[in-house]
């Protein structure tokens, strides 16, 4: 388990790593950027979101599950090898689930991440 400062340090590796691999000058990795941005600014500012109205608008899922599937690696398995995308999948799980990693999660609580992501995706593709 992690706390709030050691998630945000860990966003600020990936974001940095966007950043000088140019991935943030793309579409989809600016918006990835932007939800890596909006996932450190809540952990600063309330540390980790309760509510459903805040994990939902800091969730990353709905702007990597696409290339998940795509890549043919199942993200919905809590066991699964996430590949290139593990770093995100992680971050994503520890900021929706009180700096818990994927690993040590019960069954129970990986499952409601599973169902709240699946949320998050269509309220993401609602409002686009």
């Amino acid at each position: 388990m992690k706390t709030a400062p050691e998630v945000v340090a860990l966003l600020r590796q990936q974001i940095k790593s966007a950043i000088d691999h140019e991935s943030d000058m793309d579409p989809v990795g600016n918006v990835r950027v932007r939800q890596l941005l909006l996932m450190e600014d809540c952990l600063n500012s309330i540390g980790f979101p309760t509510h459903a109205e805040h994990k939902a608008r800091v969730s990353l899922v709905p702007y990597i599950f696409q290339e998940a599937n795509y890549d043919d690696l199942s993200w919905t398995d809590q066991r699964a090898d996430l590949g290139h995308l593990s770093s995100l999948f992680e971050l994503d799980f520890m900021v929706q689930n009180q700096g818990h990693e994927r690993s040590e999660a019960a069954a129970e609580a990986f499952q409601q991440y599973v169902e709240d992501s699946f949320k998050f995706i269509d309220q993401a593709q609602a409002s686009d």
